[in-house]
């Protein structure tokens, strides 16, 4: 058995497929949750007056700077919440196929991994069980 599966009665199940996909899933929430952050643009501190046009224009300049930054911020999470989305989507349809392995067939003398349909192993030969390709009898008797 492959590592990194758990084998039942009937299925396989491929643990870093599995594994995969949860990760996804959760990249898809980190970046809706991102997407719905709510943000602070609207907050501008308004225009203040101090006594002195020092003061007044220092202040003016610390809000547009604070401004840019939380814009800076929006575009950032906006960016980074379509990647993470994306990404997160992509891993899910690439892996969740790979999670429940449909059950291989083997062959019951050796273990060898064999087709379905096929009537003898080609690691040992022997037919398969249930196959009705058994060797034809011979009129003959098997040579001492």
């Amino acid at each position: 058995m492959p590592f990194g599966t758990i084998s039942t009665k009937q299925k396989k199940i491929n643990l870093f497929a599995l594994i995969a996909c949860l990760l996804g899933l959760a990249a898809v929430i980190v970046g809706i949750t991102l997407l719905n952050t709510p943000t602070e643009s609207a907050r501008d501190g308004g225009s203040l007056m101090f006594g002195a046009d020092f003061y007044t224009e220092m202040h003016g300049v610390t809000r547009d700077v604070f401004l840019s930054t939380l814009r800076m911020h929006e575009s950032i999470n906006l960016g980074l919440g379509f990647l993470l989305i994306t990404l997160g989507g992509f891993g899910i349809c690439a892996f969740a196929p790979q999670i429940v392995a449909a059950p291989s067939h083997t062959c019951p003398h050796c273990g060898a991994p064999m087709k379905q349909g096929q009537a003898f192993c080609q690691a040992c030969g022997q037919p398969q069980s249930g196959s009705s390709a058994a060797p034809d009898a011979s009129p003959y008797p098997p040579h001492p």
